[in-house]
C-alpha cells in the first residue's frame, strides 16, 4: 500500500526541450493554457493539473550525459510539427538518430514530489499513468519503468542530484514516430526555455537545435 509519505518523496524531474520553461513546466503542476499551442487542431491547450500543485522546491541546469535532442512525430498541440524527444546518444535510433559522438542534451532539473512526477508523466503521456505503487518502487530502486502505451511512455533513470534520484521521460524507440522538423511556435517555447535556463545567446541556441536531428 502507497502511504503519502511515500508520494511525497522527493525526487528529480529532469526536463528538456519545452519543459526548461518556467511557465510550460507549471501548467503541468497548476494546470491551465499552454502558451503558444494551438487550440483549433482538436488537442486541448489546456493541462489538468497535478493533486499538489505546489511550485518545485528547486531547479537546477541539468546536462542529460548520454542522451540526445531530437525532434520527432506529430503533435497536433503543435500544429503537426515534431516535439522533443531524448535518445541514448550511443545507439542508433529507429527515428534516424545516433550513433553520434557524444552531444549531450541540456535539461533542468526541478525538484518535485514522487506524486506530482507521476501526475506531470500522465499529462506528458496524453493522460495514460502508472498505478502509484510502481511509480513509487521505481524511484527508490532507481529503475525505469514504462507505462502500456503513449508516445512518452518511458521513465528513465539519470543519475542522482545531491543524493536524491533523478529521471527523465521520453519516448521508446519504437513509439517516438518519424523526425518531424517542429513548429516555429514550438521551437519558440524551446529557445525560451533554454535562454531561461542556460543563459545561452541566440547564436548558441540555433546552433544547438540546429544539431538536433529533426
Amino acid at each position: 500500500m502507497v502511504s503519502q509519505a511515500d508520494l511525497d518523496r522527493p525526487v528529480w524531474y529532469a526536463a528538456y526541450g519545452s519543459n526548461l520553461l518556467q511557465s510550460r513546466l507549471m501548467a503541468y503542476l497548476e494546470g491551465g493554457p499552454i502558451k503558444g499551442a494551438a487550440a483549433s487542431t482538436g488537442a486541448s491547450p489546456l493541462e489538468q493539473g497535478a493533486a499538489d500543485a505546489s511550485a518545485p522546491g528547486d531547479d537546477r541546469p541539468f546536462m542529460l550525459i548520454g542522451w540526445r535532442l531530437v525532434f520527432a512525430g506529430q503533435s497536433r498541440r503543435w500544429n503537426q510539427g515534431g516535439v522533443c524527444a531524448v535518445v541514448p546518444a550511443a545507439s542508433r535510433s529507429t527515428t534516424g538518430a545516433g550513433p553520434d559522438d557524444g552531444v549531450d542534451a541540456y535539461g533542468r532539473a526541478w525538484l518535485v514530489s514522487v506524486g506530482q512526477l507521476g501526475d506531470i508523466w500522465r499529462q506528458e503521456n496524453a493522460g495514460v499513468g502508472v498505478e502509484a505503487a510502481l511509480l513509487v518502487d521505481a524511484v527508490q530502486a532507481r529503475v525505469g519503468l514504462d507505462a502500456e502505451s503513449g508516445a512518452y511512455r518511458r521513465l528513465a533513470p539519470v543519475g542522482d542530484i545531491d543524493g536524491v534520484a533523478a529521471f527523465t521521460i521520453t519516448g521508446t524507440e519504437e513509439v517516438l514516430g518519424r523526425l518531424n522538423q517542429p513548429d516555429p511556435s514550438y521551437q519558440s517555447v524551446v529557445t525560451a526555455g533554454l535562454a531561461e535556463t542556460w543563459g545561452l545567446t541566440d547564436h548558441d541556441i540555433k546552433a544547438y537545435l540546429a544539431a538536433c536531428p529533426a
